[in-house]
């Protein structure tokens, strides 16, 4: 039996020392490595290079032990891959498409994985590039057929969320880890950009913007944000809530900050002021009252659609709140999510896209191939019947 090492060994040692399949390399020259093949219980060891050449050494001769990862085209150099650690995470772009000019349909789309990806190389990933790139392209065709912009907007955005929610349910699985190896994850900050992004598409394209988080988007903000068994938890719920509004207060901060106007240090400071005081009058404040004050800071300044964007952000979380709670009432927020409530992944016994979509590819060529075959015999029959059955002829004339 031989062991697993990461790294060439630095100790000398005899030959006969190494069991058979390990590999080493001489202490006198390290620039050849050896495997042994066979270790008769005495007389000289078989071994192999690398190039399978076969040779006899000395039990006593003095060699190294080496490491057994992947090695380079010459066998012998470690592969630059042979060992490495990178982060795997699920990948959704904020928004699917930036409006960049809407009077001229100028828009800057994310394609591919670049769209959204799941971690390392799940099916779902491949599926998901080929439909974004398929929606993109009905987006393009419809163009030509004068499909007004906002439509044409508003159609893909809810296709490609609905496409994005897909890549990530399958890489997950469970959405809590048990069949994929990655849960949804990310903090109520990242989770908030992300919201408040979405939004912003949602009211270009001229969607609702109290419906943002479909049925499967739920369920992925709750399985990062509540988790099971503190859905009714009256401590955790109200700690949750003050997060968020302090998260969406920072966010709108941060968006007005960002803004082109005039005095803006004044106007941040009057919103701190504002939402100093209301917190300290009522702690208990509710969404609409607590965002319609806000509102009245920045009358007129042009940055009325931030608080909107604002408050939509935490009706919605307030939304995947009653969810998770509903949910849990329901028993519902079970460890199968992908694969007890929704259906297979495609209208088959065979639960695999990739695979059929190989043999769907390769059913097709076997089709052409057969069909050109086909063609070739009824052409060669005709040309016999007409050059009275010389085959030679026939054939050289077809082919030709």
């Amino acid at each position: 039996m031989f062991g697993h090492y990461i790294i060439d060994s630095y100790q000398d040692v005899k030959l006969e020392s190494l069991p058979v399949a390990e590999t080493f390399c001489l202490s006198i020259d390290k620039s050849e490595r050896y495997e042994i093949l066979e270790k008769p219980m005495f007389g000289q060891i078989l071994v192999r290079n690398v190039e399978g050449v076969l040779s006899k050494l000395d039990r006593n001769i003095i060699v190294r032990r080496g490491g057994n990862l992947s090695r380079g085209p010459d066998g012998n150099t470690q592969s630059k891959v042979a060992l490495a650690t990178f982060p795997v995470g699920h990948y959704v772009n904020f928004r699917t498409m930036r409006v960049s000019n809407k009077e001229r349909g100028y828009v800057f789309a994310f394609g591919g994985d670049e769209q959204t990806t799941p971690h390392f190389m799940r099916y779902s990933g491949l599926t998901g590039a080929a439909i974004n790139s398929m929606l993109f392209n009905n987006f393009l065709v419809d163009a030509l057929q004068s499909v007004d912009f906002v439509a044409r907007f508003n159609l893909y955005s809810k296709e490609t969320n609905w496409s994005n929610g897909e890549v990530v349910q399958r890489g997950t699985g469970a959405n809590y880890g048990k069949d994929g190896f990655l849960r949804p994850g990310f903090t109520i900050e990242h989770g908030v950009d992300y919201l408040y992004s979405k939004i912003t598409e949602y009211e270009e394209s001229n969607q609702d913007l109290d419906e943002v988080l479909s049925r499967d988007w739920k369920i992925k903000f709750a399985a990062s944000m509540i988790p099971r068994g503190l859905e009714l938890n009256e401590v955790f719920i109200s700690s949750l809530q003050v997060s968020i509004r302090n998260s969406i207060f920072k966010k709108l901060i941060s968006e007005v900050t960002s803004e082109m106007i005039e005095d803006t240090d004044a106007l941040v400071e009057r919103l701190m002021t504002t939402r100093k005081a209301l917190v300290t009058e009522n702690p208990n404040i509710g969404t609409e009252e607590h965002w319609d004050a806000v509102a009245d800071v920045v009358t007129n300044s042009g940055l009325e659609s931030n608080i909107l964007y604002a408050k939509k952000c935490e009706q919605n979380l307030h939304q995947v709140i009653t969810f998770a709670q509903q949910l849990y009432r329901d028993n519902a927020r079970i460890s199968s999510q992908g694969y007890v409530n929704q259906p297979k992944s495609v209208d088959s016994i065979i639960d695999s896209f990739a695979v059929e979509a190989q043999n769907f590819a390769n059913s097709l060529n076997q089709s052409a191939t057969l069909l050109a075959t086909s063609v070739a015999l009824r052409l060669l029959d005709k040309q016999d019947s007409a050059d009275g059955g010389d085959n030679e002829d026939s054939a050289s004339t077809i082919y030709s």
